[in-house]
This record gives C-alpha cells, structure tokens and sequence, in this order.
C-alpha cells in the first residue's frame, strides 16, 4: 500500500500493480507514451501513485529551488529542463556555472536510500571511486555531492544517442552479440575494481554520438570492499532484471552482473523483456526459483551455442555461471568466431565439429591438419604417423559429413512434389526412401549405422514402429560388426531398438533395456544410461511394477540433474511421481507438478507436446472436475500440434473416458472422433486403433446400447494384429454382458 493519505484498496492495487511495474521500467517519453495507452481512470491512478513513488526528496527540493530562481543551481552546476525519471532518481540537464568551460552533463538526484547517514555515508564513498572509473564504455561520472537538504546527486556525461533496445532492433543479431561483448568488458573493468553494478538492463544503455555502447547508473554500484550485505528493506534493484541473490537479499558478488549480462543477451536474442507474462510478487517469485527459458523458444536463431550460453549466465545457483563478464564475454567471441563454447564443453562431436567448422577449407583443400604433440620423447617417425592418421581421420570426417548431407538434401528433394510426380509423400515415404538410398549407396557400415539409427528414431517418433524396428535391427548389426559392442555408437543404436515395441511385450522389452545397463557405465556414457533408466522404469510402469518404476525414475532424474539436462529430468520427475501415486504416496502429484513446471520455465509455453504429456498423467492424479479440465486442454494443444493426428486421437479418447460417468453423449461422440483419426493416421486395423475401439465399445456397453458395444467388441477380436493386451480387454467387457463371449 502507499502512505501520505493515499488510500487503495487490495483489489485495485493488485490491478494497478503490473502497470506501476511497466511505468517504474520506464522514464521520461517512454513513461509517459505508456500512460497515454492506458484508460483514463487507470491512468489517473497511476499518475498519482507514481507522484508518491517519486516524491522522496530530489523533485520536491527542485521545486522549492525553481520558485526561487528560473535555473536553479546545485553545487557548480545549473539545471535544465528534466530528461529522464525512474522509481528511484530523477535526471536533469546540468551546465556549469562557469560558462568558459562549456561543460555539459546530467545531474541525477537520488533518493536518500532508507533515510540514514549511513546511506549518505555509503553513497559518497561509491561517488568518490566512481569518478575515477574510466572506460570508453562506460558513462563517465566527474562530479558530485549532497545539496542543502542532504540529498545526494552526481553529474555524469550527458549521452544523447539512441537507447540499446531501439538500437538493438534496427540491427542485425550478430552485430549485436558483438556490442554486448563491449558491454562485458566495460562491466569486467568495473570488477577488477571491486565496483558491482546491480542494477544492469537495457534502460542504463545507450550509445552515444560516435556509435558506441556506453554503461549507465554506475552511481548505484555496491563496492564489494564495503564487505555489506545488501538488507531487504535496502534492495535496490529492477525484478525483472535482477539475480535470484538480490531477490533473497543473499550476498552480491561480481556473478550477480554476470546473471543481468545473461538477461540482456537473452533479451537481445529474442528483443523481448524476459518473464514478460509476470509481474509484482509473481515476477519476484519466479525470478528466486525458476531457471529462465531458452532464448531459442522465443527465437529459434539461438538454438545451440546463444541458448547454451545463455542458460550458464543465468543460472540459479552463482557457483554455475561464468565466472566473470569476461568469461562470458570470451565465450560470445568464441560464438562469432565459429569456435567452440566452453558453456558446450565436453560434448567432443560437438568440439570436433566446430573444430572442423573453423578449418574446413584447409580440410577440404587436402588436410592440412595440425597435430598436437604428445610428450617431448615422440619420435619423428611417431609425429608424421600421428599427422597421417589425424588427416585421415580429418579427411574420413569430412567424407561422412558429406554423406550425411547428401542423404539429407535427398530427402528433403524427394518430398518436392515437382520430383514425386506431383504427390505429397508422407513422413513415413520419404524415411523409407531414406532407407533404400543407403542400402544402395556405397557408404561405409559404421555411417550407415549412424544414419539408419538416426531414421529408425524418426520412424518411430511417427508411428511406423515395424519399419523403426527393421532400421533399428540392422543399426545395431552394422555398428556392431565395425565398431564392436562396447562403441558409443553401437550403444545407442541397442537403446532405440529397445525402445521400439517387440512382438513379445513389455517384459522382453524391459529385459533387453536391463541387460544393456552394465554396458553404459562412465562419464561419456551417462546420457544413454539415464535414458536406459527412465526407459526402464516406463516399462516397469506399464507392468504396474511401480516400486521398481519408482526407484528407476528416481535414479534417471539424479543422472540427468547432474547433466544439467531440465527437459529429460523433467520427465523422469515426471515417471517417479506417477509411479510414486500408484503407491499411495502423497508427494507423487507434487512431483508432476514440479515436473511440469520445470518443462514450463524450459519451453515459454503450454502448447508443447510433452507438456500434454505430463497433463494426460496430471488427469489420473486429479479430481473428476480437474479431470475433465486438464483433459480438454490436452486436446486443444494436441489439436494445434498435430491436427488430426495420432496423438490427438489418443487425446479425445482420454477426454471421452474422463466424461463416461457425466456426460455419456458427449463421451461416445469423442470416442468415436478418436478411432476414426486414429484409422485414418495409422490405418484402421493398426493394433493402437483396435486399444482405442475397445474403449469405445466398453462406453457404448455401459451407456445402454449393448449390441453396438458386442459388435465393436467383436471386430477387435477378430482382428490378428490386435495385441494379445488389448484382445483380452475385449473379451472382459464382452463376458460383462454375455458369457458365450468368452467362446469368441
């Protein structure tokens, strides 16, 4: 609430609260341009809240200074009209008295922090450092002290070129990344002097005459040889550009800069303000616990490098951001450069590629390959083997990256309807196109692994899980019989092919997965085993094996926390809490609900197929009220995902049960929707369709029209690909309803 006779109730304030934020962000024109955009009894209550917010020394003295002169004078300084205000300070032009020396600045009057000589105190020994802090990137301050009243102010350049954002726009990303780099280096300069800004965004940046990028508002930095932490009544920061520390009240460190660099490059990425959604007390307690989202979900530009880069700056915990602006400054140059990121390192294709990136031409052109020297006693005949076989290797990576490029550009050319006879071909006919040119080709067994395991994952992700298989099987056998059974490469083709559905069930599925767990051991090989694990505890899920689910999940997210990897920890969260239910334990919807979040934060967005995932699992933990809810919202984001595919048949089908007992109209109409997208996606007698037809046939069996349920049922039950599962289902509704059932 607001003192000094301004009376607001709770209502209205926490629907003023967003927009006092969103003017607090802004000063001068851009303030005022806000305001004009809202509606007039908004705007009239914002205005007056922000007179208060203002009204902490600074204006008021001005004005007793202005009835008393035209230009009123504040040390050796004369003020001009006002050129900027925040929720904190208030700029004015600034000419020296002394006109020979044609000085011109900006005078910021602070507010008198909480009110104490200890703040003043503070505040000149900040103003006594920061005038001897020089950096062509950093707004110079040469004046300063305390007017009469006890108010402290400064004098600092005066910048009149264009704020960072409205730069930002107009340029493009890379030029961009390049000015931020300058920013880090001015923010490191700043460190070495044991100077932190706290409050860096985009409204303390501005470039001036020359086109340079120039730091503001240093005059608000907290020394860390003052050896203070921060209290909460003494914060000084912007929310939505603040570290997780500074919203606790923990201590400042020079990595709280790093976590408001990583902010402006996110937001520079993608020119948006990070948490735009969020606002007051959500905003803050977003800020203190969840990790900001990549930038490549609001632009996908970022993906890999920008997006690496960015999630190390701003990590929750300081102990895993960049050490130093310059760290993060090295790592963007690295970034344009084409190098390597260390915020990547220890992924070795990913260094050997940007490796090969950076000297492709040379590799091209003949291998001009430079060997690294191991050890002083190597002989001369040792060094050229080593230079022999670096520059095969080099030239043999090249050749497959070749192939792979080829296969790639091949299919993408075989889906053009000019060279498919005017047809639109399917995902699964242009995969096995794919599959036939490698068989064809004369590519080496080990890529043609490689390749056949990257098609068989992509064949299963549409369904085709025959044809996953196949691609799968022979993977395995070619990367086996080059490599051997211990390669990564070998590995991973024997992780999908257990993820594919075999013929036996989930039991032989589950043993082949555990059987190749003792293969997955060590630091390169975690990623696989975590995924071998929550692969593992699915199928110990669908086996209602849920102590054994649990324990499984449990051990994947441990793994996939230690990686760092949010998206796949999310999901084994996500399996633990499931199984975690099932057994009656209470903290299992608390774990999908984190679960979910997390996947939130990650993805910016609801509409996320996984996160349908998740909710569908939410609908079996819920009320019959929430129940129905969630249920009808995965549908609306499998409908904007996939149209009319599998998945959102699997959806209505979901939605259609959730309704049985309420509205059985309704339910049947959805069910029937389901199976006949379903049979149009996969085909009308596939063994998914026929799980989806038995559910069908159960809801017509319970809502008084049992001959249509039988003759639904029996269609099930002759149907030979219907899984021996699904076939018994049937029988069970059937034998509900009519004991000779049992005899079909």
């Amino acid at each position: 609430m607001v003192s000094s006779g301004l009376e607001i109730d709770k209502s209205t304030w926490e629907h003023l609260d967003a927009h006092l934020d969103a003017a607090l962000d802004r000063t001068g024109a851009a303030r005022e341009s806000y305001l004009e955009g809202l509606g007039p009894e908004d705007r009239a209550a914002l205005r007056e809240l922000l007179k208060h917010a203002d009204r902490s020394g600074p204006v008021e003295e001005l004005l007793m200074l202005t009835a008393a002169a035209s230009e009123p004078v504040i040390g050796s300084w004369r003020l001009g009209p006002e050129i900027g205000a925040g929720g904190m300070s208030t700029v004015y032009e600034a000419h020296h008295v002394d006109a020979s020396l044609d000085l011109r600045g900006a005078m910021k009057l602070l507010r008198g922090g909480p009110g104490t000589a200890h703040f003043v105190e503070r505040f000149q020994q900040e103003r006594d450092i920061l005038i001897g802090l020089r950096h062509p990137h950093i707004v110079g301050v040469f004046d300063g002290g305390t007017t009469a009243a006890g108010t402290p102010y400064y004098v600092m350049e005066r910048i009149e070129g264009p704020a960072w954002s409205e730069w930002c726009s107009a340029n493009p990303l890379r030029e961009r990344v390049r000015r931020l780099i300058q920013i880090c280096r001015a923010v490191d300069y700043a460190h070495q002097r044991l100077i932190v800004h706290c409050d860096l965004k985009p409204a303390n940046l501005l470039f001036d005459g020359e086109g340079e990028p120039r730091v503001l508002d240093f005059g608000i930095a907290k020394l860390l040889a003052l050896g203070e932490q921060t209290m909460t009544g003494q914060r000084m920061l912007t929310p939505r550009w603040s570290a997780p520390e500074q919203v606790s009240g923990a201590a400042v460190t020079t990595r709280t800069d790093v976590h408001a660099l990583g902010l402006l490059l996110w937001s520079t990425i993608t020119e948006r303000v990070p948490r735009e959604s969020l606002s007051g007390t959500a905003l803050l307690a977003d800020v203190g616990v969840r990790p900001l989202p990549a930038p490549s979900t609001v632009a996908s530009v970022a993906r890999g490098d920008l997006d690496a880069i960015v999630l190390r700056a701003t990590a929750l915990d300081p102990a895993h951001r960049y050490r130093s602006a310059a760290e993060l400054a090295d790592d963007l140059q690295r970034y344009l450069d084409g190098e390597a990121v260390i915020a990547r390192a220890g992924a070795r294709w990913y260094t050997f590629s940007r490796w090969l990136r950076s000297h492709r031409r040379s590799v091209l052109a003949g291998g001009v390959i430079i060997a690294l020297v191991i050890g002083w006693s190597i002989s001369t005949a040792a060094q050229n083997a080593q230079i022999a076989a670096e520059r095969d290797a080099a030239r043999q990576a090249a050749r497959r990256a070749k192939t792979s490029q080829e296969l790639l550009v091949g299919l993408l050319e075989s889906a053009d309807p000019a060279n498919a006879r005017g047809e639109s071909l399917t995902a699964r006919e242009v995969l096995d196109a794919g599959v036939r040119e490698l068989q064809i080709g004369s590519v080496d067994p080990d890529l043609r692994g490689e390749l056949l395991t990257v098609i068989g994952r992509v064949q299963l992700a549409v369904g085709d899980e025959e044809a996953a298989r196949a691609s799968l099987e022979e993977a395995r056998s070619l990367t086996l019989e080059a490599l051997g059974p211990d390669d990564r490469r070998t590995l991973e083709a024997s992780l999908q092919l257990c993820r594919t559905i075999h013929p036996e069930g989930d039991a032989a599925g589950l043993a082949r997965t555990l059987a190749l767990l003792p293969w997955l051991r060590g630091p390169d090989n975690a990623d696989l085993r975590a995924a071998a694990l929550l692969h593992a505890a699915e199928l110990h899920g669908d086996l209602k094996e849920f102590e054994l689910c649990r324990g499984r999940a449990e051990e994947a997210a441990a793994v996939y926390d230690e990686l760092g990897d949010v998206r796949h920890g999310a999901r084994a969260r996500a399996v633990q809490g499931f199984a975690a239910h099932r057994l009656g334990d209470e903290q299992g919807r608390e774990l999908l609900v984190r679960a979910l979040a997390d996947l939130e934060g990650l993805f910016g967005t609801r509409v996320h197929p996984e996160i349908a995932d998740m909710l569908h699992e939410l609908t079996m933990m819920s009320e019959a009220d929430d129940t129905v809810r969630i249920a009808r919202e995965v549908v609306e984001i499998r409908r904007t995902l996939d149209g009319g595919g599998w998945r959102t048949a699997v959806a209505l089908n979901n939605l259609g049960l959730a309704l049985e007992g309420s509205r059985p109209e309704e339910s049947l109409s959805l069910l029937r929707e389901g199976v006949a997208l379903a049979s149009e996606a996969l085909g009308a007698t596939h063994p998914r369709v026929e799980s989806l037809r038995v559910n069908l046939g159960a809801v017509h069996m319970t809502s008084g029209d049992p001959l249509e349920g039988e003759r639904v049922l029996r269609r099930v039950l002759d149907n030979p690909r219907a899984s021996a599962a699904t076939r018994e289902r049937a029988r069970v509704y059937l034998e509900r309803t009519t004991p000779a059932a049992a005899e079909g």
